[in-house]
């Protein structure tokens, strides 16, 4: 993967996690059509969910930035 397509899939990726944390897609997600299957969880713990992922996405771009063979490029390309 290029280093473009990767800043580009990882400003999606923030942006996803970011309206589950802030903007209110922890609760549209408790309510919405998955919440039967995340009935167990309310949206406090959707968004802790969303933090970890958040944290790991980031590490995983900076890693990427600098190791190119971190991008996945032989799922794309086998």
């Amino acid at each position: 993967m290029s280093l473009k397509a990767w800043i580009i899939t990882y400003s999606f990726d923030l942006i996803f996690w970011l309206w589950i944390i802030f903007w209110g897609g922890a609760e549209w997600i408790q309510d919405g059509f998955i919440g039967g299957y995340l009935s167990l969880l309310d949206s406090d713990s959707i968004r802790w969910m969303g933090w970890i992922f958040l944290i790991w996405s980031t590490i995983w771009f900076i890693i990427g930035l600098f190791t190119p063979n971190a991008r996945f490029d032989y799922l794309l390309h086998p």
